[in-house]
């Protein structure tokens, strides 16, 4: 079983394999989550209602987006 013995490696954890993408999470207060990719920051969640499927949608879509306008 995996151990988050810091708050950045339980954030790195529910971007699974996004993180790796580039996308990172920062959490300004307790009101809100943030999602960047790179240093573009991409959403903002209520960290009181983010699921890691949410996030996970978010992700893609951004990745989806960024597909299409290269094109």
């Amino acid at each position: 079983m995996a151990q988050y013995n810091t708050k950045e490696n339980y954030l790195k954890a529910a971007l699974s394999d996004y993180y790796g993408l580039g996308f990172r999470l920062k959490e300004p207060d307790d009101h809100v989550t943030e999602l960047y990719h790179l240093d573009k920051c991409i959403a903002r969640y209520n960290p009181m209602k983010l699921t890691f499927v949410e996030l996970h949608k978010g992700c893609q879509a951004y990745l989806d987006s960024i597909a299409i306008r290269n094109n």
